[in-house]
């Protein structure tokens, strides 16, 4: 048997576009960066060291706006800044902006990365943010030179110490089994160290 073939001829198929990658964010570079900052209709150039911590950022930006770290929201990238926010991963880049607003008194910015919502957690949070900011306060303690600037230290250092003073009140009011009633005495201890400190900064940056 003779058998015949027919070749079928297939039009070339077309191009496939393949979709471009995604555009790679830019590495946070490390050490301090030049940010600018806003606060009302005024703006600066500030640089600043993410890997410090926003305690080291809130102090900075109180000695330039006079605004007290407590009731400064800051804004940056689209997100708010909390007191308890990771700044080394936050992502700031050189020439990012930040905008300060001053909430009122009594609505205070609290740190919100909590590890539950119990009031114990809670207080925790804010006394480890209270000890950062001591931490802070004691660093510029004992690099400031300038009078004028030494008084704004130990204008903030008497506010720590009056927060952490209520914060201790607080504390006495949280209520628990024998494992609550651990932690609270745990915290009390944290907490009245950190306002001995603030007591001795007071006393070392006195006008």
């Amino acid at each position: 048997w003779r058998v015949s073939y027919r070749f079928l001829r297939h039009k070339p198929s077309a191009c496939i576009s393949m979709p471009a990658p995604p555009p790679v964010a830019p590495t946070p570079p490390a050490g301090p960066i030049p940010v600018g900052l806003s606060y009302e209709k005024q703006t600066w150039e500030i640089t600043i060291d993410p890997s410090k911590g926003m305690a080291t950022l809130n102090l900075h930006i109180y000695m330039v706006t006079g605004v007290v770290p407590g009731r400064q929201k800051l804004m940056a990238k689209g997100q708010t800044l909390f007191p308890d926010t990771p700044l080394h991963k936050f992502g700031l880049l050189p020439r990012d902006k930040i905008m300060v607003v001053q909430v009122p008194a009594g609505q205070e910015m609290e740190p919100v990365h909590h590890i539950s919502p119990h009031p114990v957690d809670r207080t925790r949070s804010k006394i480890v943010c209270m000890d950062e900011m001591t931490q802070a306060l004691e660093v510029a303690a004992s690099i400031v030179t300038d009078p004028d600037m030494m008084a704004k230290v130990n204008k903030l250092v008497m506010v720590t110490e009056d927060a952490g003073t209520k914060l201790l009140l607080k504390v006495d009011e949280i209520q628990g089994d024998d494992n609550v009633r651990a932690a609270r005495k745990a915290l009390v201890k944290h907490l009245t160290g950190v306002c001995d400190r603030l007591d001795h900064l007071k006393a070392q940056t006195k006008p």
